[in-house]
């Protein structure tokens, strides 16, 4: 596999972007329960928000258009219903 130097651009770009945003972010966070439970600061919003992002991540996005691309709208129906799942739990909370 042979990437064209636009595509070397963009990755060049992303790993600059997460370390910026890496590094930013580390004036928040001051030890491993900044991290890992936000310093126990965490509303409902924001916990919904964050188990949604972790839950519809970019591989189960991917993995159900792949489904729906080989199986039509069949396939990608797991992926329609988390969706409608996400967006019925947040407007219970709001």
């Amino acid at each position: 596999m042979s990437l064209a130097p636009l595509d070397w651009l963009i990755i060049g770009f992303y790993l600059v972007g997460c370390m910026a945003a890496g590094i930013w972010m580390r004036r928040f966070v001051h030890g491993v329960e900044d991290f890992a439970v936000a310093g126990r600061a965490m509303d409902v919003n924001l916990g919904i928000a964050s188990l949604a992002a972790t839950e519809l991540g970019l591989v189960t996005v991917m993995y159900t258009a792949q489904l729906g691309f080989t199986n039509g709208f069949a396939g990608a129906t797991i992926g329609v219903l988390m969706a409608g799942r996400c967006t019925l739990s947040a407007a219970r909370v709001l």
